[in-house]
């Protein structure tokens, strides 16, 4: 049985002054190898608890001034009226208290306490919590430690409890009983200003995120673009497919969903939660190329990974849940959702590879039900063994964090195939994006750019 020892460090306390403006801790005085835990000011959990996020420092510390970042964000599933959101899954993505006890319930268990209590003793003041141990509690990628793709770099973790992703800015009345806050796009805004505001000089950012976070995170690479003018921004969406440019499910959210950035949306019973809109990603994914042309506006300071198994059990499951709380006309059944999924995946892809500028768009699709890799661990087998350079998603994804890939920019499993050339870290090497079967597939050549090299 694992024991947390929640011991303490020296560190300047989180400032809370104004409404959403964060100011960081100074660096130099918080502990190597912890995460710290802060509340945000006045962005808070979808039942209207506190909302917090975490610092994660490294087995050494950087410099004073950092030149590089990363931001995780937790999976996390959506709720968009009262029955989803009254959902026995999905409502557990309203509080922080009811993820804890989602997902340490036999570590907490062990340990004697509540989730509540563990919650507490997480965020309690001037509480540095060990790192290496939080670790074990599998609740997140956490790339930083030594050997890690992310080695050396101060990381922020942004733990999901406002039902929207973090892309919500509006309180919504359900019914008269049921008011919920889905807000999380504020308080991911506030750690963003709050990172520019003491570190304006950053080189690279780098945006993880999962399932759902893992679509909003791509959603906000743009904004986050424009919010850090000279800065590389790095995005990997692990089980991103749940909902993808131009189909059905997409025009959904965009149209129907009262926390929607849609300003011209269906927000009769929504009200801004804070009025102050700017900085937001306006997520208009309306066209089928959404995600190759933001790529190409940005002229290669955004790249993008995606990573995940074409048959992900949590996407099809919950695109049968959109099906019945949304009422809509798409899959219903297990058998037809993961048929609608993976055709909206292969399509999407296909699209990505061929229309995305060279060097900005990479991913590795691997075979079966697998989701959330980054926290649940990555699959092992790779979509070719007989390719050396096809080193297994788990590598493919570091390569990227690191910007030393070589061969081809997307490696896909099932046969879906394209023929094409990467130019990346220094390497230039030519292979294919399948696994296992190129026929009847078509090719197409591309040099990739990837971490500033060419």
């Amino acid at each position: 049985m694992m024991r947390i020892v929640w011991g303490t460090a020296a560190l300047v306390l989180l400032q809370i002054i104004g409404t959403s403006a964060l100011t960081l801790p100074d660096f130099s005085t918080l502990a190597a190898n912890k995460i710290y835990f802060f509340p945000m000011d006045d962005a808070v959990c979808g039942v209207g608890s506190k909302m917090y996020y975490g610092i994660v420092t490294p087995e050494t510390m950087p410099p004073a001034s950092p030149k590089k970042f990363w931001m995780e964000s937790m999976g996390g599933a959506i709720c968009f009226n009262k029955d989803s959101c009254s959902d026995k899954e999905f409502s557990v993505w309203l509080d922080l208290v009811t993820v804890i006890f989602r997902y340490t319930k036999p570590f907490i268990e062990g340990i004697g306490v509540t989730a509540q209590q563990f919650l507490g003793m997480l965020t309690a003041p001037n509480n540095a919590n060990d790192l290496s141990q939080f670790r074990q509690l599998q609740a997140a990628y956490l790339p930083n430690q030594k050997g890690g793709p992310l080695e050396g770099e101060v990381g922020f973790y942004f733990p999901s409890c406002s039902g929207d992703a973090g892309l919500g800015n509006y309180e919504v009345n359900y019914t008269s009983n049921m008011t919920v806050r889905h807000a999380g796009g504020v308080g991911f805004r506030a750690m963003l200003q709050a990172i520019k505001a003491k570190h304006s000089q950053i080189d690279r950012m780098t945006l993880i995120g999962a399932s759902g976070t893992a679509v909003s995170r791509v959603a906000w690479a743009p904004a986050v673009a424009d919010m850090l003018p000279q800065t590389q921004i790095m995005v990997v969406a692990d089980s991103a497919m749940h909902v993808l440019p131009a189909t059905q499910a997409f025009q959904f959210f965009w149209n129907e969903v009262q926390w929607s950035p849609n300003p011209s949306g269906n927000h009769a019973l929504a009200k801004l939660y804070d009025p102050n809109t700017n900085s937001f990603p306006t997520f208009d994914w309306r066209s089928v190329s959404a995600i190759s042309d933001m790529l190409r506006s940005y002229g290669g300071r955004i790249k993008v990974l995606y990573i995940g198994c074409v048959n992900d059990k949590v996407i099809v499951e919950d695109r049968s849940m959109l099906s019945k709380y949304a009422k809509l006309d798409i899959a219903a059944t297990k058998e037809s959702s993961m048929k609608e999924v993976e055709e909206e995946t292969w399509d999407f892809l296909k699209r990505l590879q061929s229309d995305a500028p060279a060097g900005t768009a990479f991913s590795y699709i691997t075979k079966g039900d697998c989701h959330h890799q980054t926290r649940n661990g990555f699959e092992v087998e790779k979509n070719n063994a007989s390719d050396p350079t096809d080193l297994g998603v788990q590598k493919f994804t570091e390569a990227f964090l690191t910007g030393n890939t070589a061969g081809p920019q997307h490696r896909w499993c099932c046969g879906r195939g394209l023929s094409q050339t990467a130019t990346i870290g220094g390497t230039t090497a030519t292979g294919t994006a399948s696994g296992s079967d190129t026929s009847g597939t078509t090719a197409a050549t591309t040099k990739a750019t990837i971490g500033g090299t060419t």
